[in-house]
This record gives structure tokens, sequence and C-alpha cells, in this order.
């Protein structure tokens, strides 16, 4: 996709061809005084190319990201180099961010549901949206009438395996289904040029019932139909340098597989990465059978067989609870570890990325209660 100065702004940001252009977006104003400023960089280079939209931090507490941005910004997009634009928004939560929290102070609501969704519920009697909500629709319409690729930037748990999520690509029916399917492809391969572990997204029913049609990633790919994924970068709270590493690395596969940068992607050495011949979905398991206290017997990235014992359960005077063992009923590899040692009955005590063999593209199990938009084709060469 082609730019020319001037032809496109974000925020008080006007792109100029051979240049990093650093900027903001008013979001809020305080009833204290003073605006909630969102900041924007954006890199042209002086050649034709895609234009990738890299996001962070949209829950305050998901720190890693803010590192991978500034880092990108600084060790990637040289103009010289670069083909096409890359935007870049360090911090999509300056407020959460401030005071290390996942939701801003002035909205409570998950910032991570709030994108567009076309059955999202208007008219008589329905809650008015919020600052969040007025604001990522903004930056949603830009996202979609720009972006060829989006990289939205995460944290997970304490001690969990860097890696990248792909959504389920909703349909209305059998007319949608082979867009869908080109459309999941083109995901799907960024996800694997990205070089982590790569697991899909929850099943359709718990995806639509968790409202992650809503998320940045979900909304692009399913509203917008441009390929997103979103990347989880270890613990909450505090940047580990090999995260940040993983992260860097994988935005600079993603950008040689989009043709925004020379080169092809490479593999990441600095964290372990699941590769196996077949697709991975998430999935919280298992749960804790008794409440007690939990003492974790696998690590992230460890690999499960059913029937292996993954923790031990006591009571806190030290005596085994319900066999003294938890066991596992999946095989596949260890994701992340919940946090804590008390737990109570029918707590997750593990995320797993076990062998995949639902569909993707789904029918949307809303439909028929209202229409959707027409599908938007994805937008430039990928």
């Amino acid at each position: 996709m082609e730019w020319r100065a001037g032809s496109v702004r974000f925020g008080d940001v006007a792109p100029r061809a051979g240049c990093v252009v650093r900027g903001a977006l008013n979001v809020v104003r305080h009833p204290t005084g003073g605006v909630e400023r969102v900041p924007i960089v954006v890199a042209l280079g002086r050649r034709d190319g895609p234009t990738v939209w890299v996001t962070a931090n949209i829950h305050g507490d998901e720190v890693t990201g803010v590192l991978v941005a500034h880092e990108c910004v600084r060790r990637l997009l040289a103009p010289s180099r670069l083909r096409g634009m890359v935007v870049v928004v360090p911090s999509l939560n300056p407020a959460g961010l401030r005071v290390a929290t996942r939701v801003p102070y002035y909205e409570e609501r998950d910032p991570n549901r709030l994108f567009p969704d076309s059955r999202a519920r208007r008219g008589p009697g329905a809650e008015p949206p919020g600052p969040q909500e007025e604001f990522f629709a903004t930056v949603f319409d830009s996202i979609r009438a720009t972006a060829d690729v989006l990289l939205d930037l995460h944290c997970t748990w304490i001690q969990s395996l860097p890696h990248v999520i792909v959504d389920r690509v909703l349909v209305e029916g059998p007319r949608g289904h082979r867009a869908a399917e080109r459309l999941l492809a083109r995901t799907e391969a960024l996800a694997r040029a990205f070089g982590l572990t790569a697991v899909r997204e929850w099943r359709v029913e718990r995806y639509i019932g968790r409202d992650l049609q809503r998320s940045v990633a979900g909304a692009v790919l399913n509203r917008a139909r441009i390929p997103a994924i979103t990347v989880e970068l270890g613990a909450r709270l505090v940047a580990d340098p090999a995260a940040v590493e993983a992260g860097v690395a994988g935005v600079e596969n993603a950008l040689r597989w989009a043709g925004s940068l020379p080169g092809e992607p490479v593999p990441i050495r600095c964290v372990p990465v699941v590769a196996p011949p077949y697709a991975l979905l998430r999935e919280e398991h298992p749960r804790c059978p008794e409440s007690g206290i939990v003492r974790f017997c696998v690590r992230p990235g460890d690999r499960v067989e059913r029937g292996m014992a993954v923790a031990t359960l006591s009571d806190l005077w030290g005596r085994p609870l319900a066999g003294g063992e938890v066991r596992s009923t999946r095989a596949g590899w260890v994701l992340g570890l919940n946090q804590g040692v008390a737990f109570y009955r029918g707590a997750v005590l593990l995320q797993l990325a076990i062998r995949d063999k639902h569909p993707v593209v789904a029918r949307d199990p809303r439909r028929g209660r209202r229409p959707m938009r027409r599908p938007i084709r994805p937008r430039g060469r990928l």
C-alpha cells in the first residue's frame, strides 16, 4: 500500500516518507483537568509496502509489550530498510500502566473486550459506550482503513511459555466460508512466521461467551477481516528480558513475512518453542479436585501425557488430599502455571496446549439475532 505525506493521520501524527514520527491521540478529558494521551509512533519507508500495526499494553499491568514496542522502534524501523508503514502504539491503556492495573482507573470494564462488534447491543436500554469504548472505535476505524497485519502484545501468567494465539474466524453461513478459510490461512501463516509456540483460541462457544470477538485481535480479524494475532509474552507486572527479546524477534519475523523488512523469518532461540506437526488449542486443564495447597511437578514447556501427575495436593498441615496427586486427562504441553499455592476446588491449575480437532472457521452461534455487516475484504497484498 502506498502512502504519501499528508494522506493519513493518526492523532497528531502525520507520517512522512523516510521518517519516524512520534505523537499522540487524545483519548479522555479528565474531570480534574488534563487529557489522557495515547502514544503513537509511525515509521514510513521510502518504498511501497504493507502497513503493519503493533499495539501493546491494553491491559495496564501487562508491561512487556511496552518495552518490545520501544525496542522495535529503536532496532527495526530504520526508514532506509523499511517498505511501507509500521504504526506502533506502545500503550493502549496509559491509565492502567500508570497505576499497574489491568483496567484504567476511570472505567472498570476489561478494555480488551471493548473493540467494536457488529452484534453489540445498541438502542433503547443498551448501556452507552464509555470513554474507552469510544476511543477504541476510533482506533479500530484507523486500523481497518490502513492495516494489512496487526500484532497485539500481551502478557499472561507469572510462569508461562511465550506464545501466540490465533482467534476463531466467525462466519454467518456457507457463503462466507471460503473467504474465511483464506483469511485463516493467512493468519496462521503469520502466527507461524512470528516464531513462538502457536495455539488456537478457545472453542467457539467459549470464545463468544468470553467476548473475545471484541478483543483487539478478535475484532480486527473478525470484523475488519485483517490477519491479526495476540502475542503473550510471559508474566504481568515485570518484563522478563528473555520475553522482551522473544517479542522483538517475533515482530521482526512478522515484518519480514509481511514484506516490510528484507529477509526471511528465523527461529527464536531465547525461549522454548513447541511446534508439533499439528494445530494446538489452548485449554484450561486440570482443575483442582479439592480446596488445598498445590505444588506443581511441571514447568512451562514440559510435555504432559494422559494420566501424568502434574501437581501434588495437600491440606495446610501437609496431609495428602484427593489421593495426594492431581493428574492430567489431556496430553499436550504446559503453556503456564496458575500463580500461588492455595487453590479452591474447581480452580484452574494449568493452561495446556493440546491437539486441536475443532474447526477454526465456525458459524457465529449468535447468528439470526441481528444481521452482521458484510465482511470487509483484507487490504493490500497479504
